[in-house]
């Protein structure tokens, strides 16, 4: 019997994901959330968990049942939706309480999927054929 081979909608599921675990920590309004020292690193954070939806978003984009255009534009795709979602949600937490809708925090999420890119890139060149 022949193994089943997962499909582009299984390997998007980690980016489906990660998407709804931002979306849920960026709900919780700022009074709930724990007076923590590691939120003074506030762009760091927001660098590292874009840069994981960056790779998942990647993985699904090169996938070979996804769609061609997002295969051949892999790089492109992964960086646009970072983008995108990144926008979405810092215009999502201006209905959070306490929230604040920041550009750098947009900037900081999109440095994530450029960090993320740029390590794929050298990656690709240093690995051997």
């Amino acid at each position: 019997m022949p193994q089943k081979k997962f499909g582009f909608t299984w390997y998007a599921m980690p980016a489906v994901a990660w998407a709804i675990f931002i979306f849920i920590a960026s709900s919780i309004p700022a009074y709930e959330m724990p007076d923590m020292t590691i939120f003074a690193w506030d762009k760091a954070i927001h660098l590292g968990v874009y840069l994981v939806l960056a790779a998942c978003v990647f993985t699904a984009c090169s996938h070979p049942d996804a769609p061609p255009y997002l295969q051949s534009h892999r790089i492109a795709a992964t960086i646009v939706f970072v983008a995108v979602y990144g926008g979405l949600d810092e215009f999502h937490q201006y209905f959070v309480p306490g929230r604040a809708v920041e550009f750098f925090d947009w900037v900081a999420d999109v440095s994530g999927a450029l960090v993320f890119v740029f390590f794929f890139l050298v990656w690709r060149r240093l690995r051997p054929e």
